[in-house]
């Protein structure tokens, strides 16, 4: 039997994912910031899986594992035609990780027994970085300088970007209010959740305030509860007026502004969302244009389209085939989790909501978090397993 510890890696790539511009700034560039994640969570994910075929393993989901493994290789051969006849950059084939983790989870399914995994100890360490990174946030949208300056005119924490640095508080708010330890789950939650309304990211928010509402309602919902997280974010909001001076306010107005048009076509970030979608049907194809040919990126190496939201670049990845095999994988993979366990199903409502907004999942340490913390839920925890046997 196979006593791989795997904590330390996940926490390291844990505390590198929540502080990419650090890294970036002392380690070596944008490439050691997103590059080293990105192979640390491919190796946790690889031996994840050669811990579980070493166990009594049956695949439960063949027909599903196969179909998936028919459509990896369908967008491989794909990626490999336009580098061959079209002379496109062979750097495209590295995008080809983001399909990695959708068999870890296809295996995983109906073996969640097999996989065991200090979950406590996990989301206490995303909630820890993500609330590191959220005071960085909170202190940059107040007008202050902690050091790490803002993103463009945004927060963006300890992130490279303000676009990522939403997308991974909306992961750390997920991981937080699932921590058993009741005063670290309030004050992470509460000061991430802070942190998100800091980025401005209103995809980030509305993912938050989607995942919060799913778990409050179908577990252990109490009005108290909801009553107790909007007085708190209010009393914050009243004492950063009452004790700062006005120039420190006036993201305020910008952060009310950005929610009250969030839906108004006329809005020029919303017509640009818009236009990327007109784009999209003129580039979408019955075959697929394969990886590393959308989002920022993969624009490193060939040029190609950035839509904003990672569910349009899948599809156009993939073409009509790609969104068949989208519709069936995640369908049955939200039906299958969510009987599971109510917190996936929150989860992935929130994710879902982001993957049609926003792009960030297409940057390598952002994308792997993800999944991360799918096959965080999934697993079945080190010590219920222990008390079990």
């Amino acid at each position: 039997k196979m006593n791989l510890n795997l904590n330390i890696p996940i926490q390291l790539y844990i505390a590198m994912t929540y502080c990419t511009y650090l890294v970036q700034k002392n380690l070596g560039g944008e490439y050691i910031a997103e590059g080293v994640p990105l192979i640390l969570g491919l190796i946790v994910a690889f031996f994840f899986l050669i811990k579980v075929m070493n166990a009594k393993f049956k695949i439960r989901f063949k027909t599903l594992f196969f179909m998936y493994l028919f459509y990896f290789l369908y967008i491989t051969i794909i990626t490999l035609i336009f580098i061959i006849i079209d002379n496109h950059n062979p750097y495209r084939l590295l995008f080809l990780y983001q399909y990695f983790p959708m068999f870890t989870v296809i295996l995983m399914l109906g073996n969640e027994h097999l996989f065991h995994i200090k979950r406590e100890l996990i989301l206490i360490t995303i909630g820890f970085f993500a609330t590191l990174s959220a005071v960085f946030g909170i202190l940059q949208f107040l007008g202050f300088e902690p050091g790490v300056p803002i993103d463009i005119n945004r927060a963006r924490g300890l992130s490279r970007s303000t676009l990522n640095y939403s997308t991974l508080m909306f992961l750390g708010f997920v991981a937080s209010n699932l921590i058993s330890k009741k005063s670290l789950r309030i004050v992470f939650s509460l000061i991430i959740f802070a942190g998100v309304l800091a980025s401005q990211g209103r995809g980030g928010i509305f993912a938050c305030v989607a995942f919060y509402m799913a778990y409050m309602l179908f577990s252990n919902f109490k009005v108290s509860n909801i009553i107790f997280s909007v007085l708190s974010i209010m009393v914050m909001i009243f004492l950063a007026y009452f004790y700062l001076p006005e120039d420190n306010l006036k993201n305020f107005e910008i952060l009310t502004e950005r929610l009250l048009i969030a839906f108004d076509a006329n809005d020029p970030s919303n017509s640009q969302r818009l236009y990327s979608m007109t784009k999209f049907f003129d580039e979408f194809r019955v075959v697929g244009l394969g990886a590393g040919i959308t989002g920022p990126a993969a624009e490193r190496f060939e040029s190609g389209t950035g839509y904003e939201s990672f569910l349009l670049a899948t599809i156009v990845q993939g073409g009509i085939f790609g969104l068949f095999m989208m519709i069936v994988l995640w369908s049955t993979i939200f039906l299958r989790l969510s009987q599971v366990k109510i917190e996936i199903f929150a989860y992935l409502v929130g994710l879902i909501f982001m993957m049609m907004v926003s792009q960030t999942l297409e940057t390598p340490s952002i994308n792997i978090m993800v999944w991360l913390l799918l096959i965080v839920l999934i697993a079945t925890d080190s010590k219920e397993f222990i008390e079990n046997k």
